[in-house]
């Protein structure tokens, strides 16, 4: 991690099986991203745990809040952090 850039752990939501369909665990990722708001540039917040339950089946992610007020949603953080993995600018 530098200082552009910041490492969390967040659900990853299109990694589970379908509902209905196979194993309900909630799936994981500890992903990388731009330490900086993909909507305004300003900086992102202090990450955080959070124990979570989800139809008795618990797990830990990170949340955090942006000083600018927008809100980071998990799967578009998924999607940004494949997107710098990939080799693309970070936001």
């Amino acid at each position: 991690m530098n200082d552009n850039t910041m490492t969390v752990v967040v659900r990853d939501r299109a990694a589970e099986a379908p509902w209905g369909y196979g194993c309900t665990n909630p799936r994981t990722r500890r992903v990388t991203i731009s330490a900086t708001c993909p909507r305004c540039g300003g900086p992102r917040g202090e990450p955080r745990g959070l124990n979570q339950c989800d139809d008795g089946a618990w797990y830990w992610v990170q949340i955090w809040d942006n000083p600018c007020g927008h809100i980071d949603m998990y799967d578009d953080v998924v999607r940004e952090a494949a997107a710098l993995a990939d080799g693309g600018p970070l936001v």
